[in-house]
């Protein structure tokens, strides 16, 4: 009978005021990744429910979630609205097609006081989007407990991608995004830089507790997740969040560049378009305008931005002009301040170690047993000299 919960949210929504008092004030215990309610409860049985619910998680294949209608309906707004305004026969049938199956089936079992199990995180990341489309803010709370636990290399992006999918409009970007199939334009782009602030909006939710937790975790592996595959797949509100942040340990601002580069070959192959860097330039858009261009060593910035022809002739100009001029904070054509081209992230001295963004450090132990970061060598006097070079050229 398709999708239920946007149906009826509106109407839970404008009701919730009025069930806020009808709420029984019980403390939740969590006990080895499981979620009890303090109080006893009824337990549903196979053969004492009312209501089958019946979850189309793929084309022919159906979870089937019993339940008691009574339950659900008095510890839940949507379902009240639900049930208000319809009416079921016994044992009836109803299908529900916008959520997974064992997500839905846990927000069932929270609403009858039975124990939810999250025993991974692609469970707690599912139960997470059913409780958030059926309004079900304290079992939110539980997920985000559980996700902010179990964070790792292999999943934090994939986390951060879901909660920001999932979870109220209060935990995204405060940005609009552009059309997702701009015109091929040989005009400049760059965004004015107000744009770049705030990230997150202040508030009590649940949810941004846990968009910090992630972001955190990634700031310190920034390295090794801007290389990943999974970075590639982020939605681009995600790489915004994370490309805009000062606080990405990072070997040098050329990680950034190479991880957007990446993203926007990807990118154009989803949005079924050529790679070439015109097509890249437009699908990163504002994006382009995240990387501290004048944080870069002369030699990086050949070796990245110039070379990859995603800069138009004219920005590189203006960008080389301010790397000759550093007391200069503005550019007609470049509209984002110079201070924040300049601004410099958390950058670690020592040697990168392939793909990894690992840093390698010297085979020497000092005496004490530590080791020694190698330094990362400065610019020879040849490039710096290639680099004006270069500006007499445009000029």
């Amino acid at each position: 009978m398709g999708n239920y919960s946007a149906k009826y949210q509106e109407v839970a929504t404008r009701q919730q005021h009025c069930l806020a008092d009808e709420k029984p004030s019980i403390q939740y215990i969590k006990r080895h990744g499981k979620v009890h309610k303090r109080k006893s409860s009824t337990i549903l049985r196979s053969n004492s429910y009312d209501v089958l619910f019946l979850v189309e998680t793929e084309p022919k294949n159906v979870w089937r979630v019993p339940a008691q209608r009574k339950i659900i309906e008095e510890n839940n707004p949507v379902f009240k609205a639900m049930f208000s305004q319809d009416i079921w026969a016994p044992r009836g049938q109803i299908s529900v097609s916008d959520v997974d199956g064992r997500g839905f089936e846990n927000l069932i079992k929270f609403l009858h006081f039975e124990p939810v199990d999250l025993r991974s995180v692609h469970t707690a990341v599912a139960t997470l989007h059913a409780s958030q489309q059926y309004l079900c803010s304290e079992l939110t709370e539980c997920c985000v407990d559980y996700l902010g636990k179990n964070l790792t290399i292999s999943n934090v992006l994939k986390v951060l991608q879901h909660v920001l999918l999932y979870c109220p409009s209060g935990c995204r970007p405060n940005y609009e995004a552009p059309d997702p199939t701009p015109a091929l334009t040989s005009d400049p782009t760059a965004p004015p830089l107000e744009s770049f602030t705030p990230v997150i909006q202040d508030g009590s939710s649940v949810c941004s507790l846990l968009v910090k937790k992630c972001l955190d975790f990634i700031d310190k592996n920034a390295s090794i997740l801007l290389n990943s595959e999974e970075f590639e797949d982020l939605d681009r509100a995600a790489v915004e969040l994370i490309t805009k942040r000062d606080t990405l340990i990072l070997f040098d601002e050329l990680e950034v560049f190479d991880a957007l580069k990446s993203w926007a070959i990807c990118e154009c192959k989803r949005q079924n378009r050529e790679s070439t860097p015109a097509d890249q330039r437009n699908v990163l858009g504002d994006l382009l305008w995240t990387i501290r261009y004048l944080a870069m060593s002369s030699e990086q910035f050949m070796k990245g931005p110039v070379t990859s022809q995603l800069l138009l002739p004219e920005e590189q100009e203006q960008l080389i002009n301010l790397f000759l001029n550093s007391s200069s904070h503005y550019s007609d054509l470049i509209e984002v301040d110079a201070s924040y081209l300049r601004r410099k992230r958390n950058y670690q001295d020592g040697v990168k170690q392939g793909k990894k963004g690992r840093f390698r450090k010297n085979s020497d132990k000092n005496k004490d047993g530590s080791f020694e970061c190698e330094k990362r060598t400065t610019d020879s006097p040849y490039v710096e000299k290639f680099f004006v070079f270069l500006a007499l050229i445009f000029e």
